[in-house]
């Protein structure tokens, strides 16, 4: 009896640190480019932002992860997705469903709330004052997983993110948090 109780605990410990759905394709990308980005008000920047680029051709769907943080201190992440025709590379933008940020050692689905925009991207603002510094370690760290769910495809995709952004782009991101201040 003990065993079985053991083994049940286990059971349950571990599908509770679960965190890929039966359904849930890895996609290990081709393609991952860092971009510095800001949002300014009259000038002065008003979020700080790092957009990745990944894709995976010659699969068509296009991923756009961005890491902001905003001049009053929140930081958020926003996820975009389209499909690409790369003959004649047109996109159609493509409305997401639900989409999460994690690594080995920050995996806080529930610390983020979420927002679907009028344009269908996905932006989560992080909501546990004890995790920003840990959600920008892990991920100008790298080896960060971008997983969502898009509305006109059941499955979810989960981008294995292997680089981090370079130490161009840091600096950048660094330059633009320090004109916040």
């Amino acid at each position: 009896m003990r065993v079985t109780i053991g083994i049940a605990t286990i059971a349950i410990a571990s599908s509770a640190l679960m965190i890929v759905p039966a359904h849930a394709a890895q996609v290990i990308p081709k393609s991952v480019e860092s971009t510095n980005d800001k949002i300014e008000q009259g000038g002065k920047p008003q979020a700080c932002i790092v957009t990745v680029a990944i894709t995976n051709p010659p699969e068509s769907e296009v991923v756009k992860f961005q890491f902001m943080v905003f001049i009053n201190g929140r930081f958020a992440f926003m996820v975009t997705a389209g499909d690409m025709n790369w003959s004649n590379m047109s996109l159609v933008a493509k409305r997401i469903a639900d989409a999460d940020f994690f690594t080995g050692a920050f995996n806080h689905p529930n610390a983020f709330d979420k927002k679907i925009t009028t344009e269908g991207q996905l932006v989560a603002f992080l909501v546990d004052e004890n995790l920003p510094f840990d959600f920008l370690d892990a991920f100008f760290d790298g080896d960060f997983s971008v997983s969502f769910r898009r509305t006109d495809i059941s499955d979810k995709r989960i981008y294995e993110i292997g680089q981090q952004p370079g130490p161009d782009i840091a600096a950048g991101f660094k330059a633009c948090l320090d004109s916040m201040k």
